[in-house]
């Protein structure tokens, strides 16, 4: 009985995944359990996005991460991971990563949010978005890498940032 216990022991140390709304609501430096989608792959770096049902949030394997999570996670991957709630200049993320697995792989992406850019806000943080009937305020010109303005017809605007891989460029 006593090795069964011991045997078990580590079962009960594993953390229980919670959803990335409820992961978002945690103190800074609280560790946490998520699951969800993979929104990106590496055209954005090492730095992953996922999303589950209820919200999106960033996962960076900085320092002290485990090994190997750039290279493993890709768009359309199913995962969980665990790792630290930072805040990185304002934006949710999880670093370092302690601990990742890949759930299963090519899996649906989740449909973006087709929201106004009057509505874009916090809440859309790390999740995918779509914007109808927008354009680029210097539209006509060669674009760079960096930020550009896109306005709507009703006057809003917001700021779009472009790699200098973006097939924009």
């Amino acid at each position: 009985i006593l090795f069964l216990a011991f045997a078990l022991f580590p079962v009960f140390l594993s953390a229980q995944a919670i959803s990335i709304s409820d992961a978002r609501a945690k103190a800074l430096g609280s560790t946490i359990t998520v699951r969800g989608i993979v929104t990106n792959g590496s055209e954005l770096g090492k730095i992953r996005y996922l999303q589950d049902a209820s919200a999106g949030l960033a996962a960076y394997p900085g320092a002290g991460s485990a090994g190997g999570f750039e290279a493993s996670v890709v768009a359309g991957d199913s995962i969980e991971v665990t790792g630290t709630l930072v805040d990185y200049h304002g934006l949710l993320e999880i670093t370092p990563i302690t601990s990742y697995s890949v759930i299963a792989s090519g899996r649906p992406m989740p449909a973006p949010k087709i929201i106004a850019l009057s509505n874009l806000s916090d809440e859309y943080e790390s999740q995918l978005v779509a914007f109808e009937c927008v354009v680029f305020t210097e539209g006509g010109g060669i674009f760079s890498s960096g930020a550009h303005d896109v306005a709507d017809g009703d006057g809003h605007t917001a700021k779009m940032y472009l790699n200098s891989d973006h097939p924009l460029i």
